[in-house]
Formats: C-alpha cells, sequence, structure tokens
C-alpha cells in the first residue's frame, strides 16, 4: 500500500481518470458484479457459510496492488491501473464495512473491526505514500524500487510457501468444491471485467485484470482478524492460486497482442 502510495499523486490519478463512463463502469463491475457472482457461485455449487463468507470478503475488497504489476506485463496503461486501484481501495474503505455484514446472514461480523483493519493496512499506507511523495519527491522516488522488490518478494513467497505449508488442508478443502469455486470466480470475474469494459481495448484490459484480482491482502488481514475458522483464509489461498493459473496466461495473451487488434 506504501509503494503504490509513492508511485503517483493525487493530481496524476485524477487526470488517469478523465473517462467518468469508464469509470462507473469499473465501480459497477468491482462493487456490484463482484459480490453478486461470489453469491451466485457459493449457492451454484452449494458452499457452506465459512467458503461463502471468503468469496464475500475478497469479492467486498476491490482494488488489488497486483494488478499494477499486472497491466505492466500485459503492456497497459500504468498511470490508468494505479488509479483505478487507488480509488476502489478509497471506496472500499467505506462500502466493505457496510455492505459485508449485510451480505453474510448466517456469519457474524465486526464492521467495527473491518473498518479498523482497513484504515490501518489500507488508509493509513496509502496517504502516508502521497504525503512523502507530495513533500519529499526525491525520497519517494529512492524508495519506489525497494518497496517493489519487497512487495514482488513477499507475494512470490505468499504463493510459494502458504500452500506448500497447508497443502494436506488445502487438499481436503478442495473435495467441498471450493477450487471450482475459485477457479469460477476469477475466470467469471475477468469475463465481467471484459464485457463491462467499454469499447476501448486499454481501459477494457485493466478492468479485466482488476475484477479477477481484488485486494488479496487486504482480504487476507480481515480474515484473520475476523474469522475464527481456518477454512475462511484456505479458501482464499485456493483463490490465489487459481488466480496465479488463470491470470499469468492471460497477461501473457494481452502482452503479445497489441492494443490495436483490440480495438
Amino acid at each position: 500500500m506504501l509503494g503504490v502510495g509513492l508511485m503517483l499523486t493525487v493530481r496524476d490519478i485524477s487526470a488517469s481518470l478523465h473517462d467518468r463512463p469508464w469509470l462507473v463502469r469499473a465501480l459497477l463491475a468491482n462493487l456490484v458484479a463482484l459480490p453478486a457472482l461470489a453469491l451466485g457461485i457459493s449457492r451454484l455449487l452449494g458452499l457452506d457459510a465459512m467458503l461463502t463468507a471468503a468469496l464475500l470478503v475478497l469479492a467486498t475488497t476491490p482494488g488489488g496492488p497486483v494488478v499494477v504489476k499486472l497491466a505492466t506485463l500485459a503492456k497497459g496503461d500504468p498511470a490508468l491501473a494505479v488509479g483505478l486501484v487507488v480509488s476502489l481501495m478509497l471506496i472500499g474503505v467505506v462500502t466493505q464495512p457496510l455492505v459485508l455484514p449485510l451480505l453474510l446472514e448466517d456469519v457474524a461480523v465486526s464492521t467495527g473491526a473491518i473498518l479498523r483493519t482497513l484504515l490501518f493496512t489500507v488508509l493509513t499506507p496509502l496517504l502516508l505514500g502521497f504525503a512523502l511523495r507530495a513533500r519529499r519527491a526525491s525520497l519517494a522516488q529512492r524508495l519506489q524500487l525497494p518497496l517493489q522488490r519487497l512487495s514482488t518478494l513477499s507475494m512470490i513467497l505468499v504463493v510459494a510457501l502458504l500452500p506448500a505449508m497447508h497443502w494436506r488442508e488445502l487438499l481436503e478443502l478442495s473435495s467441498s468444491g471450493a477450487f471450482p469455486a475459485s477457479l469460477l470466480f476469477v475466470a467469471f470475474g475477468a469475463a465481467a471485467g471484459w464485457l463491462i469494459g467499454g469499447p476501448r481495448a486499454g481501459p477494457r484490459r485493466i478492468l479485466t485484470l482488476c475484477c479477477s484480482q481484488p485486494n488479496m491482502a487486504a482480504a487476507f488481514v480481515i480474515a484473520n482478524q475476523n474469522f475464527d475458522d481456518p477454512r475462511v483464509v484456505l479458501m482464499l489461498l485456493l483463490v490465489m492460486i487459481a488466480s496465479v493459473l488463470i491470470l499469468l496466461p492471460l497477461t501473457l495473451h494481452f502482452a503479445r497482442r497489441p492494443l490495436a487488434a483490440h480495438t
């Protein structure tokens, strides 16, 4: 979150989001379509309350910073990706504590705990990054590369080590329909972003990647601090594995095709 805040100024972000109709589409896709998909998939596959809770925690936590890396690999516009991610994270701080308790009828969640989690793990480091770039631009620029490398290393460790440490639990959980649900959530999220993304190829790619990769880091923190059942975190791990299997080929496919081919 701190690294994202150091990348651009508030003015840069607002300028990248000048296309208001597309921004409305992006908000609808992330704030409406993704929770609806999570609910639909959970009912279609008959997931239990805890697995459904995991999908809904992720679906209501929009704006995964990894989208910026994926957009760069896909030869997209990084400024647009950062602008969308930051906008979604800021909006998610307000919407998730209000929406998630309404969606989880059979699960008790604390609105205050979710709000505190988002404030301390998303909003505070993000605003610190903005402030540091505004006041000490040279220092912010020097910190960007080390923070990017640290975040990349952390992501690799999470993707590699957590599934390896919990492979037995994940294998048991996958027999309950959790892994097919994870694959469907990521695939349908990407499809929703593509369909809602509008006619321009560049923004459409960004929204496709964004809808298929919500804020996994924030979702893990919320799950750890608000749910005692370990299946919530394990379900998030399965979604993370599914996203790697789907998003890496999709990103490479975008990178191999010039934008003109999509217009």
